[in-house]
């Protein structure tokens, strides 16, 4: 589904730049049947009733309505206080509404309840980055990672902190390198980096990868 995927922009951390658009996402109600079900999941049957309000708030989501929305996800864990996956789409409802304390208190409630979620952790991550909480933003980057190798986005957050480290720049580059294969937007930072340390040959070529990678496809 085309709402599946939306788009944001991360604040860099220690510094008033922004980063340009990396991705963000949310469960869809087919997530809640395909994703991989921890012991929390099994151990939770969902309320019908607050499963309704999730859809209804997906489908605000797509017309951009985020306030209404996010209403019919307070709704759903209202009414069922475990249903993980409204909180977290919570927390990225008010994301969208510039509310990132209370999307950071929503992603720790979904935390709390499924600590095996990756998905959670690298939005808790962007959230703690953009509210200038570096090492919160890395320790939960790190965790999303470990739940989750293949999780670009917080692969991402965890490159931008690092390099802004001289100590742990390499590592950094590396792991911007990897969220590469997902999100173009982390070729800007690597030829940002490159750049900085003098090396036009490398920064050029992580530019020129970005462009081809945002060119619009061929008729």
């Amino acid at each position: 589904m085309a709402y599946k995927w939306m788009l944001f922009l991360l604040l860099a951390c220690n510094c008033g730049a922004q980063i340009p658009v990396a991705s963000w996402r949310f469960r869809t109600a087919a997530d809640l049947r395909e994703e991989t079900v921890s012991a929390a999941r099994l151990r939770h049957k969902i309320v019908s009733k607050a499963v309704a309000a999730f859809t209804r708030a997906l489908k605000f989501a797509q017309s951009g309505a985020w306030e209404t929305g996010a209403r019919e996800l307070e709704k759903a864990v209202a009414i069922d206080p475990g249903f993980s996956e409204a909180h977290g789409n919570l927390g990225v409802y008010y994301f969208k509404l510039g509310r990132l304390e209370q999307a950071a208190r929503e992603f720790r409630c979904a935390i709390e309840i499924d600590p095996a979620a990756s998905l959670d952790h690298s939005n808790l991550a962007v959230v703690m980055l953009m509210l200038q909480h570096p090492a919160e933003a890395e320790a939960e980057a790190e965790t999303a990672i470990g739940l989750d190798g293949a999780n670009f986005k917080a692969h991402y957050v965890l490159g931008l902190v690092l390099t802004r480290r001289g100590e742990t720049r390499e590592e950094g580059a590396e792991h911007l390198s990897y969220a590469a294969r997902d999100l173009p937007s982390a070729r800007l930072e690597l030829a940002s980096l490159f750049r900085a340390e003098g090396d036009e040959r490398r920064a050029n070529l992580e530019m020129d990868r970005y462009r081809l990678a945002i060119a619009p496809p061929r008729k």
